[in-house]
């Protein structure tokens, strides 16, 4: 885990925080639950009530700081491939002007689902959904 690998042993301080960055937050849970209801007219009673929650740039920082009892700073942001970097340079400037003792600050995406591929792949990227196996 990040904690061990940075040092960080025992409890953290109250007000550390936690950034990450994502580009893509949750679209894979949000094609999973379009794919459930798009058949439907009455679909929207199908999907699950934590769709919109889960699918927010923000709850992989949200998981993070619950797990660890943090009560500092605590954010998701997307800035695109350079997500996880700015999530770092966010951190940094918190720690040096004060606003927090320790930050955990990194990036996390898992966009490996077909609305992902063929958007990338419709603006270009090198890939088509026929060469992947999903």
């Amino acid at each position: 885990m990040a904690t061990e690998d940075a040092g960080l042993t025992g409890a953290l301080p109250d007000e550390a925080g936690v950034l990450i960055g994502s580009s893509r937050g949750g679209i894979s849970t949000l094609e999973h639950e379009a794919w459930k209801t798009a058949p439907s007219a009455s679909a929207h009673s199908r999907l699950s009530a934590y769709l919109m929650a889960s699918t927010t740039v923000g709850m992989a920082a949200s998981t993070v700081a619950q797990k660890l009892k943090t009560k500092g700073h605590c954010s998701g942001l997307s800035s695109a491939c350079a997500s996880g970097t700015t999530a770092i340079g966010e951190a940094y400037r918190l720690v040096s002007h004060g606003y927090a003792p320790v930050v955990l600050a990194g990036g996390a995406d898992a966009a490996l689902c077909r609305l992902a591929i063929g958007g990338y792949g419709a603006a270009g990227a090198p890939f088509s959904l026929r060469e992947q196996a999903l």
